[in-house]
């Protein structure tokens, strides 16, 4: 309703692949029906990039969904088929050569999928999540059962200084600046978050000292 009007200007990306109007996961039938509610929902003639998400290694090996998302390119429909998702199952995706785009967790303490993929090729668009890492921080007791769990046990073991600088800046710009990321969600219910964001981001990389620190810490 307030963007569809104004479609040219941003680049539009939804992601499925589960079950959906009565097709199976990781079918071609869950792949197309869900390319066409994004369609609709968005008022939109394409989604500029579609992403499987936490599609298995399993499923890829078939290799019909990567066929399914083809298909819908070569019709318009989306601009250009991707994965999302991590560690070993990103790896076989980006080596399969069937995927022009990746959404993955990149973040202070989880640097697997920048290290080890992200790195390796350049010719990726690459949307990083989790890029402050849950902001685990916010913890002083390990949280139990949170999505900060893991990333809270990491920054613990690593010892991470962000010096003068508040956790979710140091955070943030490390991932917004990292070789290859092109962009990075941020997800925020805030008008006044968005804006401490968007102004933390607008400080650009971090200094070369503290990327050399979080580097030896890894």
């Amino acid at each position: 309703r307030h963007l569809g009007h104004r479609r040219n200007e941003f680049v539009l990306s939804s992601k499925g692949g589960q079950a959906i109007d009565g097709h199976p996961d990781w079918s071609p039938g869950s792949v197309s029906a869900s390319i066409e509610q994004s369609l609709r929902r968005t008022r939109s003639e394409r989604i500029d990039v579609y992403f499987l998400h936490s599609c298995p290694v399993e499923v890829l090996r078939r290799g019909d969904l990567q066929d399914t998302l083809d298909q819908a390119v070569a019709a318009g429909k989306i601009g250009v088929a991707g994965y999302s998702g991590d560690n070993g199952h990103l790896a076989f995706a980006v080596d399969s050569g069937r995927f022009a785009a990746i959404e993955t967790s990149i973040n202070v303490a989880d640097q697997w999928n920048l290290r080890s993929v992200v790195g390796h090729r350049p010719e990726l668009g690459v949307i990083a999540k989790r890029p402050i890492a849950n902001a685990p921080w916010r913890f002083v007791d390990q949280p139990r059962g949170n999505y900060a769990e893991l990333y809270w046990q990491r920054l613990r073991e690593l010892q991470l200084d962000p010096g003068n600088l508040a956790w979710a800046e140091f955070a943030l710009r490390f991932t917004a600046y990292a070789p290859g990321v092109h962009c990075a969600i941020v997800g925020t219910a805030k008008l006044a978050n968005l804006r401490r964001i968007v102004e933390a981001a607008g400080r650009g990389p971090l200094p070369p000292a503290l990327l050399a620190d979080i580097d030896r810490a890894w």
